[in-house]
């Protein structure tokens, strides 16, 4: 099993891969992604995994309910800095090798890629508004003492989007 911070980082060389192959077009509609985006798309790609591997964990690192959204504690430590600003780095290559390991496993790749492809094009409020809606897991586990936003509870929100 990949840790939360693995994914986020397959999710932004994919980004950034995406962003170069198309940066030459004329009308360029690819968008570097950002931190509060990358949060969300790990929460979905959470429960998109979990609901094509019959509750399997893609990562095992806790997913909280903070006031602006979901956020995964790994995650924010190391790219919280970027704040509204794309996120554009050089991974290290012990960060490379696990990307490269990441692709190579096809149920992993098949989730995070619909993930990416259906939600990319959202904004960061729309990705809230999908992840935190009144009736998602955020907006029961916002005002509980741990804020933990139970992964089952995520599973069963994701698969409830596709009804």
């Amino acid at each position: 099993m990949y840790t939360a911070l693995d994914i986020a980082n397959w999710f932004i060389a994919y980004n950034n891969a995406e962003f170069r192959l198309n940066e030459t077009v004329e009308y360029n509609v690819y968008e570097r992604l950002l931190y509060s985006k990358l949060q969300m798309l790990l929460y979905l790609a959470q429960g998109v995994y979990m609901n094509y591997n019959k509750g399997k964990l893609l990562f095992a690192d806790d997913i909280y309910a903070e006031k602006y959204g979901v956020t995964i504690k790994s995650v924010r430590e190391k790219y919280a800095k970027y704040g509204s600003k794309p996120i554009v780095k050089k991974f290290t290559s012990a960060e490379f090798d696990v990307i490269e390991e990441i692709e190579l496993d096809a149920s992993i790749i098949e989730c995070l890629i619909t993930t990416y492809e259906e939600y990319n094009i959202y904004t960061p409020l729309g990705l809230k508004n999908i992840c935190c809606g009144k009736h998602s897991p955020w907006y029961k586990a916002v005002n509980t003492t741990d804020r933990i936003i139970p992964v089952k509870k995520v599973r069963k929100h994701i698969a409830n989007m596709y009804k």
